[in-house]
């Protein structure tokens, strides 16, 4: 079931982007490799990730916000892991995966990473995959809210901050931005 779930998603998410997809010149064995350690993959929601760049104030480095929608068990896990919430352990797992699975949810995450100052020489900076070969040291980005939303009723259910606490007002905004541009309601949120 993983092999027929992992292309299912792959062909769901290359169409909801505008993507041709097929599987012309593929074997089993690199489909595999492409698939990596992710155990499950989410079909997308169809809300549409967004990327802002904020201006450094005071001296302050620029930075990208971004939020995201998680789309794999491996992904969200890892995400757990970094904001130290229940997810951490492996709790809820289940319950949030089910949901996903079902497209009844998604789930969401906001981050913020500095961005390279335009007067220092650049570096090469590789894209970073949520393998078990990556630790949090090779991810550059803060982690400040998850989120879900329920798909259908186009609503912010549950959100919370690192250590489940409550989510900083930065990160709280963002949210409410995104979910403005994507006709959510966000006001209906509470704690996990």
């Amino acid at each position: 079931p993983f092999f027929l779930n992992f292309l299912r998603a792959t062909y769901r998410r290359s169409r909801s982007e505008g993507e041709e997809f097929s599987l012309k010149g593929r074997t089993v064995n690199t489909i595999l490799k492409e698939a990596g350690d992710v155990q499950e993959l989410f079909t997308p929601s169809g809300f549409k990730d967004l990327s802002l760049e904020l201006k450094g104030e005071d001296g302050a480095p620029a930075r990208m916000v971004e939020v995201k929608e998680i789309r794999s068990a491996t992904e969200l896990l890892y995400i757990g892991r970094r904001l130290a919430n229940c997810l951490s352990t492996g709790q809820g797992m289940y319950k949030y995966c089910h949901r996903a699975r079902g497209r009844t949810s998604s789930f969401w995450v906001v981050s913020y990473r500095e961005l390279p100052d335009e007067k220092k020489k650049k570096k090469r900076v590789l894209p970073f995959s949520f393998s078990s070969s990556n630790s949090a040291e090779n991810d550059a980005k803060h982690y400040a809210l998850i989120f879900e939303v329920w798909n259908t009723s186009r609503i912010v259910h549950q959100a919370e901050g690192p250590q489940s606490s409550f989510p900083s007002q930065e990160s709280l905004e963002h949210m409410q931005l995104w979910a403005e541009r994507e006709k959510v309601a966000w006001q209906t949120w509470e704690m996990w």
